[in-house]
């Protein structure tokens, strides 16, 4: 198991990194994930397969990733192949009540393929997928880390303060610089996102307003 779980997460961020090496050489952001996943120790001595880990969210699933196929069988394929194997989690100082919606924790999850709670350890550097849920509203919130998103599913709401929402696509990318305060909402569809965090990944989210 040790050996096709290195296998399958090895070709996950093969897969990844196929797809971003297509996009422009200009879109914000899309280079230094891959400047930085190349800089990984990504060997099998610095494996280390989690301990699978299931969020209510993750019955989302099967439905992202099937509609996230026309973006990507490859990462999509990958996704599902790895997809029992995979620790889920959420921000620890997340709740129903600090985000003002119930239900929120039941439908957001995260999860790293690179990071302390990965595949692979990272240095100072994470790689992972981020489920939201159907009419949710991810509030303004900022972090020292540089941020990428590429939505396998869409399309969303997405805004940078000071200004106001606009509509990110399916397969689109989002680039956040460092303690860029953003804010997202979903739609009809659950948000299935590829992220990655550059650097400072031991600092996290603040959001704007919270107690």
């Amino acid at each position: 198991m040790h050996d096709e779980t290195f296998h399958d997460a090895s070709a996950l961020i093969a897969a990844i990194m196929r797809e971003l090496v297509d996009f422009p050489d200009d879109t914000p952001g899309v280079m230094d994930v891959l400047v930085r996943i190349a800089e990984q120790d990504l060997s099998e001595d610095n494996f280390n397969a989690p301990e699978p880990c299931r969020k209510p969210a993750c019955r989302l699933l099967p439905q992202t990733v099937a509609s996230g196929l026309v973006v990507s069988p490859r990462v999509c394929g990958a996704i599902a192949a790895l997809e029992d194997r995979m620790h889920w989690f959420q921000a620890g100082h997340y709740s129903d009540e600090v985000m003002r919606q119930p239900g929120y924790m039941d439908s957001y999850a995260a999860m790293e393929i690179i990071g302390p709670r990965g595949f692979f350890t990272g240095d100072d550097f994470g790689l992972g997928l981020m489920i939201l849920g159907p009419g949710l509203h991810y509030p303004d919130h900022y972090h020292a880390a540089p941020e990428l998103y590429w939505l396998l599913t869409g399309p969303i709401e997405y805004r940078r303060a000071p200004g106001g929402f606009h509509i990110a696509g399916t397969a689109d990318t989002i680039w956040n610089e460092p303690n860029q305060v953003h804010a997202m909402k979903t739609g009809e569809v659950p948000m299935l996102c590829i992220w990655a965090w550059t650097r400072d990944v031991d600092q996290v989210p603040v959001l704007v307003g919270a107690a």
